[in-house]
Order: structure tokens, then sequence, then C-alpha cells
């Protein structure tokens, strides 16, 4: 890659930083600015992000997952370097400080040229290649680790987040626009995450959190308000992101090649101004660490309370400590109510499948219907009561 545009991110309008960036420009590079969290409707090979710039690390890190391309970070002091290391991948880089100026521009050329090098290919082992957070393996290796320390003086909980009715959202908006939603979901975990948690992605629309608060009180009204805040929060996309087809990107895009790949990807939307705004909910289940508990334990503990959060409605939260109480500790009678809820969730998922296919499939034959004179439209229905048919049988 030849990086000649750089998406630089300022904290505020008006923020003056041209004493640095013009030594930049004089080198040949093409300097765009943008506020947080805009950078994703520029068109640029890299971004940077200067780390004194952000309050701290958690907004450091919450603004490096909203873009997926190549990221250099500027460091101002040791604490600040070893925060950015904590979770940059592998790819990326940090420099300490900006001078002198011709070590910032061939860190910047050697970003753009090794982007799609080997490290990009180890890191898809451990890490969600959309947004960036740890995967299922990575997760539970963490885990793993957490909770072979003994920690007394602290409460400590998993909690699995499940997006409710996702994929409406790639059904209405497109799967890039869908792409673009997660790497927004799991900035908003990230933003009210506390020193110590980890976030991870373990599944399409599922998410892990594990966290570390004085006592139980406090850490399910810390989740409470992490799904308070996810609703109320809306994800502004721009409408060139929700072409199902891909086909509104812009011609030439460097990055357009592997849409659902975090480190390949850019989407470079043809009108900036034009956006839609997306919101969802989730449903997240709560398991608290109990002594000698594994991470199996654990995680089925929280995918039962998860479903249970599902089968009352979405948008909740469920304890398995509570679902225990009520069915007086017979772990049988949990898991048949476990069944009953995931096969509730299933149902109501393949309904809106069918329902979407069946829609599709009489647009399809309302269009033929008005191209072909010679067939009724009774036909046609009938032709697509038999392909649905067949679409399910096999």
């Amino acid at each position: 890659m030849n990086a000649k545009t750089i998406a630089w991110v300022l904290p505020h309008e008006g923020y003056d930083d041209e004493s640095l960036l013009a030594p930049l420009r004089a080198q040949g590079l093409r300097i765009v600015t943008c506020l947080p969290g805009a950078s994703t409707g520029i068109e640029a090979d890299l971004r940077v992000l200067q780390a004194d710039l952000f309050a701290d690390s958690r907004r450091l890190r919450r603004e490096y997952v909203m873009d997926p391309r190549p990221t250099l970070i500027v460091a101002s002091s040791a604490s600040q370097e070893v925060d950015a290391l904590e979770f940059m991948k592998p790819r990326d880089d940090v420099v300490r400080g900006t001078q002198p100026i011709e070590l910032l521009v061939l860190r910047l050329l050697r970003l753009g040229r090794d982007a799609d090098g080997e490290a990009s290919l180890q890191l898809r082992d451990i890490t969600d290649v959309l947004t960036g957070l740890p995967n299922r393996q990575r997760w539970a290796a963490q885990l793993d680790q957490v909770l072979a320390q003994e920690l007394p003086s602290e409460c400590r909980a998993v909690v699995l987040y499940d997006l409710d009715n996702f994929k409406l959202v790639n059904d209405r908006h497109g799967h890039l626009a869908g792409d673009q939603v997660l790497r927004g979901v799991a900035a908003s975990l990230l933003a009210e995450a506390a020193p110590g948690d980890r976030i991870a992605r373990i599944g399409g629309d599922e998410f892990a959190a594990l966290y570390s608060r004085y006592d139980r009180a406090t850490v399910v009204a810390d989740v409470r308000r992490v799904l308070q805040r996810l609703a109320q929060r809306e994800f502004v996309v721009p409408t060139a992101l929700a072409d199902h087809d891909g086909a509104a990107w812009a011609a030439g895009d460097p990055f357009r090649r592997g849409p659902h790949r975090f480190d390949e990807t850019a989407p470079v939307p043809l009108e900036a101004d034009a956006q839609q705004r997306i919101t969802v909910t989730a449903s997240a289940g709560l398991a608290f660490v109990e002594p000698k508990a594994s991470f199996a334990e654990l995680m089925n503990q929280a995918d039962v309370a998860m479903y249970e959060a599902k089968g009352r409605g979405r948008n909740r939260l469920v304890l398995y400590e509570s679902l225990q109480e009520g069915a007086g500790n017979e772990d049988r009678d949990l898991y048949v109510r476990h069944f009953e809820n995931v096969t509730r969730v299933m149902t109501e998922r393949m309904t809106t499948l069918v329902t979407n296919m069946g829609r599709s499939l009489v647009e399809a034959a309302r269009r033929e219907a008005n191209q072909d004179a010679r067939k009724g439209a009774d036909d046609h229905l009938l032709k697509v009561a038999n392909d649905l048919k067949q679409l399910l049988l096999h």
C-alpha cells in the first residue's frame, strides 16, 4: 500500500494542531482532520490517534475500535505506550512523541506497507477481525486465567450480551451497516467498562464481559446501565453502507475487498452527509463467579440467564442466581426452561427468515407478472409458494 492520505483525529472543532500537521504535509502526506467517531467517513489510507487528546485509555480504546483501518497511536509517555500495546492489533503501531518528523513519516509509511502482512494473519487466531475485541478462543484463555486468581475482596461476574433481533438490522440496512453497528456496540461496551474489566465478542451478535466490583449490587447496577445506554444510543451509519450489494461504495476504494474483514476494510460512503440512524437493544444473562467455578459452568449459567431474558421480552437482565432460587435449586427444571427459551427464540428467528424470504419472492413474482401479461398474478403467486416450499425442504 502506498499510504498518502492520513485521517488525523482531533478532540473538538477548532483544535489547532497545524504546527505538527504542516511539516507532515511538507513531506508529501495528505492530512485530513476529523472529530472522534468521524474517521470512517473519510477516504484515507491510515489513521492517527494522539493519546494525549483523550481523557483516558478507555476513551482512546473506544475510538480505536470504531475504525478498522491501519492506525498509528502517538504516545507521549511510557504509560500511554503500555496502555496502547495492551489493546492494539499487531498490525498497528505506536510511536513515542511526534519528533523528529522524519521518524513519524517513516512509521506511517511502514504501517501502510505492512498493513496486509503476516501480523494480520496471526492476529485472526485470537482477535475478532470485525471489532478488534478478543474472540471466543482468547476470551476462554483470559477467563481461565482470571478464575485461577483468588480475589476474595472483589465480586466478579460473567455477563453475556446478545443483541435483540439483530438479523432485522442486516435485512433492512445491509450487512455492511450491520458490521458498523457491531463496531459501535463494541465501543459502547468498552466505554462503560472499568479498568480491569474484560470485553470480548464471542459470536455473531453476542458479546461477553467479565466485571469486577465491590459488591453484587454494584455489578447488577452497572450492567443495567450498560443496557440502558445501549438502548438509548443511535448508531449513525452512512446511507452508502446500507446498500445490500455494496454497489454504493466508492469506485476504486482500496479497502473494498473483504467487506467483513476488520483489518482490511475501511468503508467509504459516496455521500458523507447521507446518514441513517439505527437503534438496537440487548438481552443479558449474568452469572456470579463462585469459588472453584469453571469456564464451562459460568458460560452455561450466563447463557441460561441470557435466554431467559430473551424469553421475558428482550432488553432485560436476568441473574442466574435468581433463576436458581426460583427453581428451588433444581438444575433440571432450569435447563428444561432453557431448552424452551432457546426453542422459542429459534422459532421466532425462523419465522422472520421465512417471512422475509416470502416477501422477496412475492416482490419478484409481482415484477414478473408486470413484465409478462400472458400469465396472471395467481400463476406467479403459485410459483412463489412452490419455490418457498422447495427452499424450506432443502
